[in-house]
């Protein structure tokens, strides 16, 4: 439509069109995306007779092939140190305006690809299987270092969703709810794990570090910010703690999901973003060997909303606890924070987690 509209007001000297004139615009506009869906769906009849011959089959398989090559390439260039989203953007356009200046040749496209291209990509697969081979076993080692099979999670509805198996270092748990809850309950979990002898690594959403009483390890808001961008500035975050010969941390607790994915090159929904957050610290999480919580705040959210209409299904098919804050009914004063069908005074936790209260 802007361009009907653009060309309109260039006829009648730049001035706003009128109603009929815009009324025309938006029937032509109409009638060529018709005609630009007819087209696409005859070709689309089209293609299919034609796929039926070994020939196009071979055709589309190549294509698909070349397509998942490109793909391959943009991950492992995201896994170079350094490179972000708009460098991988500007390194594939630039090497296809070279491809289309130099002329296409396909004899030596082929010779090129078996001298130089084909034994590269070999060399890469066997670095692929000395990573995955590297990385199972540093799980093993990681599985015997650890004091405990399960994780010691302190109230019963948090243990729930896992059953007799516990709660493993191959695990992820999401805790949902109000920001005041759910803060306090992350905090209490990561002071139990460490009175168990467990070391907590804690991304808190704090200017300032936890107490080592609450987690050994643990990172500023400022520091851990958008640390899911792209895979390789996650492995930076993490891997100066993963890596340590002594305190390798077996509990990793993210604070607010949010947070690790606040901003993007490009825009895109909160859901979207809490998906590729939670993906991709699963991802890491799998290649070190850790138990993983999550927390994610809906004091946003609006009210009387099922969560599995605002959060993607990535997140709500995993173990999930929600957690509310609470006015109490029997003290004026007080309030209660309900942990899935578990409730404790939102004063006696907070005395538990500040060690003002023994346990």
């Amino acid at each position: 439509m802007g361009d009907e509209l653009d060309k309109i007001a260039g006829q009648i000297g730049g001035k706003q069109p009128s109603q009929e004139e815009v009324e025309d615009a938006l029937k032509l506009q109409a009638k060529r995306q018709q005609e630009m869906q007819e087209q696409m769906q005859a070709a689309s009849k089209r293609l299919e007779s034609l796929m039926e011959t070994q020939e196009m089959q071979r055709i589309g398989w190549a294509v698909q092939f070349g397509y998942q090559v490109v793909q391959w390439a943009q991950m492992e260039a995201a896994a170079v140190r350094g490179m972000d989203e708009m460098t991988i953007a500007l390194l594939m356009h630039t090497q296809a305006e070279i491809a289309q200046s130099t002329g296409f040749d396909f004899g030596e496209v082929m010779k090129d690809f078996e001298k130089k291209q084909l034994r590269w990509f070999k060399e890469r697969i066997r670095e692929g299987k000395a990573r995955r081979i590297s990385r199972e076993r540093q799980i093993e080692r990681l599985k015997k270092r650890l004091r405990r099979k399960d994780i010691p999670l302190p109230v019963h509805s948090l243990r729930v969703p896992f059953g007799d198996a516990g709660f493993t270092y191959e695990d992820s748990l999401t805790l949902l709810g109000e920001s005041e809850g759910v803060r306090l309950v992350l905090r209490y979990i990561a002071l139990e794990y460490q009175r168990a002898g467990g070391t907590v690594l804690f991304l808190t959403a704090n200017k300032e570090a936890e107490p080592k009483r609450i987690a050994k390890l643990s990172m500023t808001g400022i520091q851990w910010i958008n640390c899911c961008q792209i895979f390789s500035r996650l492995i930076e975050t993490l891997d100066p703690f993963m890596k340590s010969p002594k305190d390798a941390p077996g509990l990793v607790i993210v604070e607010t999901l949010d947070r690790a994915l606040s901003k993007t090159t490009f825009d895109m929904a909160r859901p979207n973003k809490l998906q590729q957050a939670f993906g991709l610290l699963k991802q890491y999480q799998q290649e070190h060997g850790f138990a993983l919580i999550v927390g994610i705040n809906t004091d946003d959210d609006p009210v009387g909303i099922d969560p599995t209409q605002i959060y993607p299904p990535l997140l709500m098919s995993c173990p999930l606890v929600p957690v509310k804050v609470e006015k109490s009914q029997l003290v004026d004063w007080s309030h209660n924070v309900c942990i899935g069908n578990d409730v404790i005074t939102c004063e006696e936790l907070k005395k538990l987690v500040e060690g003002t209260k023994e346990k």
